[in-house]
């Protein structure tokens, strides 16, 4: 079962070989559970019984996803943007 198919975990959308979802805070445990099968199970069907591990990374509100690559354009943005980043 896709998570978007539980109640509460919404599917944001794949970034390359992930999953964004989103749930309630108090929800996000078990959003993850929820999840994390779900990922594990697709692996399985597209490489021919291959399981593959997962992590997950919480970020909450009024957090934001950040990696060191795009830190310095997320900066460039928003000083055009004329907000602080």
């Amino acid at each position: 079962m896709l998570p978007d198919d539980r109640p509460g975990i919404r599917l944001c959308c794949p970034v390359h070989e992930a999953l964004l979802i989103e749930a309630p805070a108090d929800d996000i445990d078990a959003a993850i559970a929820a999840t994390q099968p779900a990922m594990r199970e697709g692996s399985e069907v597209l490489l021919e019984s291959f399981s593959l591990r997962t992590d997950a990374k919480v970020v909450k509100h009024p957090d934001r996803y950040m990696n060191k690559r795009g830190k310095a354009i997320w900066e460039t943005v928003c000083e055009l943007c004329g907000k602080e980043p």
